[in-house]
């Protein structure tokens, strides 16, 4: 009777076993067509989680701008009814209200808004739209990512490399190609995800988001094409720096003063197999899993984006708007070039103003900075322009305002040293390849 009653418990141990590789399976899969496989719908080249996004701004239009309101009106008010301990904050939150009119004239273009060009109009529209259809979604599907095994299974294989590399575990890949296969805030929400749940550590969270919080393939091309720019040579070269660039600066200031402690404890364990990566990690995973609805953790993950959505809208709206002030402000902006005006001349840079400027107005925002760019420069500069566009990783519109509303330690100060320094090893790696290119092809 004892072994039968052995053999018994060894197949109920087999079949849930079995049930738990079917369930990796099926979730991964869901997760990687999601969000990494690109598919062509209407002539259009995305992944699924943008086309779905992309239809709901055609078909919900008006529903998405009274969302948006809505949000916005929440924000506020939850604002306001803070206890603010700095006069400052306590100020900005009254002038916050500012910005629903703004919202309200450019979704319905009732009410005149002084100062606020209409490119901005149309690029803050965009931004919102994306930010309210997307990251919600990322948050719905992101569990089939970070809850059933597929995190294991790339640390199993990626763990190494990566370690030697940029001091990250191998599951930071997916979350890197997430920043490149979808959008800023969705990266930006599962970074915070995996140092929530005590995945990844703390220097690593703010290694992923100083240094590998890169421009989307979708802005990528938006890039290539307003600057009419050869798109395999621009992302060729933009890999290459990106890897020596990352490589140097995950060892430096400010990323070598974090702690390398989780932000909780967990049962969970970083693991490199030697031999059959596949299966050991699939074995990690079913060990170590948590016992995880996927409705239960889909709502979670939603509820938090809608906050998120609730507390970055009305900054977003006002820092576009007064960095709209600063950017038309000549003296302003003429006056933080020297910041990089110098080495662009010991390295002999053609268009120095243009590059300047550019790399000032990019600390606000990528594609307005882009978007007032004199395009009548020179191909090297636009295409140093273009490399410095995908990789500096960091500006007040994305990374800097997505702070305040996650657990990362990062101060503006920190993310202010990192974007200087990325920017001057970018400028002196190209000036190496490019010197070299010239030399070759005399």
């Amino acid at each position: 009777m004892e072994n039968i009653s052995k053999e018994i418990e060894s197949k109920d141990i087999k079949m849930k076993n079995f049930f738990e590789i079917v369930k990796i399976v099926i979730y991964s899969t869901i997760g990687i067509i999601i969000f990494f496989i690109p598919v062509t719908v209407d002539n259009q080249t995305k992944t699924i989680l943008h086309h779905i996004a992309y239809r709901l701004q055609v078909n919900y239009r008006g529903l998405l701008q009274l969302c948006t309101i809505i949000y916005i009106t929440i924000g506020i008010i939850k604002s306001l009814l803070v206890n603010h301990k700095s006069n400052l904050k306590k100020i900005y939150s009254y002038f916050s209200i500012f910005s629903i009119f703004i919202v309200i004239n450019i979704f319905y273009d009732k009410y005149s808004i002084v100062l606020l060009d209409d490119n901005i109009s149309l690029i803050l529209e965009e931004t919102i739209l994306n930010l309210i259809t997307l990251l919600p979604l990322s948050a719905i599907f992101i569990t089939f990512i970070l809850d059933f095994g597929l995190l294991d299974i790339v640390e199993a294989y990626c763990h190494k490399s990566m370690k030697k590399l940029f001091n990250l575990s191998g599951k930071s890949v997916l979350n890197i190609i997430m920043y490149i296969f979808n959008d800023y805030f969705c990266g930006y929400f599962m970074t915070n995800l995996l140092y929530k749940k005590g995945r990844i550590r703390q220097r690593e969270a703010c290694t992923i988001l100083l240094n590998f919080s890169i421009a989307s393939i979708s802005i990528s091309n938006y890039i290539s094409e307003e600057l009419n720019l050869n798109k395999i040579n621009f992302f060729i070269l933009s890999i290459f720096i990106l890897f020596l660039v990352n490589t140097i600066l995950c060892r430096m200031y400010p990323i070598n003063k974090k702690k390398k402690s989780y932000y909780i404890k967990t049962s969970y364990k970083e693991s490199y197999f030697k031999n059959d990566k596949l299966i050991n990690s699939i074995k990690k995973h079913i060990q170590n899993k948590e016992d995880i609805n996927v409705f239960k953790s889909i709502i979670r993950n939603f509820e938090e984006s809608i906050h998120i959505i609730i507390s970055v809208i009305p900054n977003l709206v006002l820092i576009m708007y007064l960095g709209n002030i600063i950017i038309n402000n000549m003296d302003i902006v003429y006056n933080l070039k020297f910041i990089f005006s110098y080495i662009l001349e010991i390295l002999r840079f053609n268009n120095i103003d243009e590059i300047s400027r550019f790399l000032i107005n990019g600390f606000l925002n990528d594609v307005i900075a882009i978007d007032i760019l004199n395009k009548n420069i020179g191909y090297t500069s636009k295409l140093l322009i273009g490399i410095i566009c995908v990789l500096k990783c960091t500006s007040i519109t994305t990374n800097i305002l997505y702070l305040q509303i996650t657990n990362i330690p990062i101060n503006k100060i920190e993310f202010l040293a990192s974007y200087i320094l990325r920017i001057i090893l970018i400028l002196l790696i190209s000036y190496i390849i490019f010197y070299l290119y010239n030399i070759y092809t005399i």
